[in-house]
């Protein structure tokens, strides 16, 4: 009885004891994963990954998982790109460009970064998190400066067209690729919101102005001639052009209004033409852009997994036995696109013609890398709106 008091006695001040050293082990550990995994000193803005030699154990089965995703990924590419080669020469922007004819692709060799530290190509497409991967790819390189990604990446790497012709082929052969995707309509509402939407960006002026023309003339062309004669009063230069203030009409441009813009519909053939005041890369077709059925990608990022998939990829670039930093990044912090609740909101704007149009424009990035149509874009179909 005596013995068992005594544990009884014994029990509370054990409990503290244990409560106590628990504690300590908890801020022992949150102080070793802010020293860890806080701001680097660099910028700031960075936190350490993992170190290549501690790549071991979960890590391993961690690593092993995303491999067979990217097999998968590529396998779904390959498959897709042989069951669209049939009808290739159909496709407007083309499926693919002769490997042996360079000056087909011109253009897209733009979007192809070469980092020669790395030995390695990145297709950069605009609306895909590239801001966040050139400044990793800075980091890895020591050529963190403050200022534009774009704009110091632009300076510190060359694109593949900055190359003589040869030089370029053997790049692409003996270098290492990859590159990052998105859900093309999450990608088109993120291009409506931050370049569309707003006037932030002033390079895109003409491209609203002539969004802002466009409607005008299908609302133009519904009403009586009275209008034309209400034009023709209107002061004109000596060429006969109206004149035309260059500080942009502050007037929201709404997503359809957009998305009439982008499809640009032949009246008589319901297809979308091209031309060049219709095209801009922040809405392009992803596969026009970097050519995946041409070009033998060895890693293909989603953007919603950006994190995951930069960091197993610098990982392999920068070898086993250094340290890898990622950003702390949110897919969704520009523009919220990415949420179900601002797809709802601005899906339903448009009427199902409009939304079954834009999934055919993107039905190739669509096909080619797996993606789900949002559920809100799929119900508006289904339900017939």
């Amino acid at each position: 009885m005596m013995d068992s008091t005594k544990i009884m006695v014994r029990k509370p001040w054990f409990i503290l004891a244990m409560l106590m050293t628990t504690s300590l082990y908890l801020i022992l550990c949150r102080s070793l994963r802010d020293v860890n995994s806080g701001q680097i000193k660099i910028t700031g803005r960075w936190r350490r990954a993992f170190h290549g030699d501690q790549v071991k154990g979960a890590m391993v089965s961690q690593h092993t998982v995303w491999l067979r995703q990217q097999m998968s990924r590529k396998q779904l590419l390959l498959d897709n790109c042989a069951a669209f080669n049939s009808k290739a020469d159909s496709i407007i922007p083309p499926l693919r460009y002769p490997a042996d004819n360079w000056t087909h692709f011109v253009k897209e060799l733009n979007y192809l970064v070469v980092v020669e530290p790395l030995k390695v190509v990145y297709c950069s497409i605009p609306k895909v998190g590239s801001s966040t991967i050139k400044w990793m790819l800075l980091n890895v390189t020591g050529h963190m400066l403050p200022g534009n990604a774009h704009s110091i990446a632009g300076k510190t790497f060359h694109s593949l067209n900055r190359y003589p012709i040869e030089k370029a082929k053997e790049i692409m052969a003996t270098y290492r690729k990859f590159l990052f995707v998105r859900n093309p309509l999450e990608r088109f509402l993120s291009a409506y919101l931050n370049k569309i939407e707003t006037t932030i960006d002033g390079n895109l002026w003409r491209t609203r102005d002539a969004i802002r023309s466009l409607d005008d003339s299908a609302k133009s062309a519904k009403k009586v001639t009275s209008k034309k004669k209400a034009t023709s009063k209107k002061k004109v230069n000596r060429r006969g052009r109206q004149k035309v203030k260059r500080k942009e009409v502050d007037i929201k441009i709404t997503l359809p209004q957009f998305t009439r813009y982008v499809l640009a519909i032949n009246r008589s053939a319901d297809q979308r033409v091209r031309s060049d005041m219709h095209l801009n890369e922040h809405w392009n077709p992803m596969y026009e852009m970097c050519q995946p059925c041409l070009i033998d990608y060895d890693w293909i990022g989603h953007f919603e997994h950006l994190q995951t998939d930069i960091q197993w990829i610098l990982s392999a670039l920068v070898g086993g036995n250094q340290t890898v930093y990622v950003p702390e990044h949110d897919p969704k912090h520009t523009t919220n696109s990415s949420e179900r609740d601002t797809q709802r909101r601005l899906f339903t704007t448009l009427n199902s013609l409009q939304v079954e149009k834009l999934l055919r424009y993107y039905e190739l990035d669509y096909s080619l890398f797996g993606f789900d149509i949002p559920p809100s874009a799929g119900n508006l179909i289904n339900n017939g709106y």
